[in-house]
């Protein structure tokens, strides 16, 4: 018996002893799953009111053009933030958002966007579905950067996530833009149009942007930029233009 319970005690140690060393060995690894660069951490919490400024755009186009779509989008949206602040609160990181009310942002730039892309879409359907379209369009696009940014994997798997949905929401988008006789450049040819409606410039062959009245010689910059670039282009202006 008391060559049984020494055994059984060296076991123990023996198990224990490994238990430890794998600690140590391992330890460095999860301590740098939990750390973020700094770029990682920028780009998580732009995209956290990113995803809320596609939420309380929609939200408001839904009031104003009446079309489900943007009821629906919206929920998902909200979905989306959701992701974003799990990721948020597993890095210990400060909520960008915080109580923040629908169409309030802290980031100048978004807050900015926001307002000027409200009221685009709010002067018809057709250019409500236009602005959805340019929302998906810039999500992917950051999305995609943001990915190839971070090797943390679930981060990654969250962004793949957000990714599909953004997906779905541009052909959603597309696919009612073109039910209802709209096309990506209402500038060209589009009877059904609203003369009224602000002209949009194509920047890609999948991507067209609102005239958003940039100083004179800027546009030509439209036919040249990359969806992300004009995005980022556009935030510069608006909030110097403040």
């Amino acid at each position: 018996m008391i060559n049984v319970a020494l055994q059984a005690s060296k076991d123990l140690a023996l198990s224990l002893g490994l238990f430890l060393l794998l600690g140590v060995l391992f330890a460095p690894q999860v301590v740098a799953q939990l750390s973020l660069t700094q770029l990682e951490e920028q780009e998580l919490l732009y995209l956290r009111e990113e995803e809320k400024l596609a939420r309380d755009v929609y939200a408001a186009l839904y009031a104003s053009s009446g079309l489900q779509i943007f009821n629906n989008i919206s929920q998902s949206e909200q979905r989306h933030m959701n992701a974003a602040l799990t990721l948020l609160q597993n890095y210990g990181l400060v909520d960008p958002v915080g109580s923040n009310a629908a169409g309030v942002f802290t980031n100048t730039d978004l807050q900015s966007l926001h307002d000027e892309l409200v009221a685009q879409g709010a002067a018809s359907q057709i250019a409500a579905l236009q602005v959805g379209v340019l929302i998906e369009e810039t999500d992917i696009a950051d999305l995609e950067a943001a990915i190839s940014n971070t090797d943390k994997t679930d981060v990654i798997r969250v962004y793949n996530n957000l990714l599909k949905g953004s997906l779905n929401h541009l052909s959603a988008f597309t696919n009612n833009l073109a039910a209802l006789g709209g096309e990506p450049n209402p500038g060209q040819g589009n009877s059904n149009l609203d003369p009224g409606t602000s002209v949009y410039e194509p920047i890609s062959e999948t991507l067209y942007i609102p005239a958003l009245n940039f100083p004179d010689g800027q546009g030509a910059l439209w036919s040249t930029m990359s969806c992300s670039a004009w995005w980022k282009h556009c935030r510069r202006h608006l909030s110097s233009s403040r």
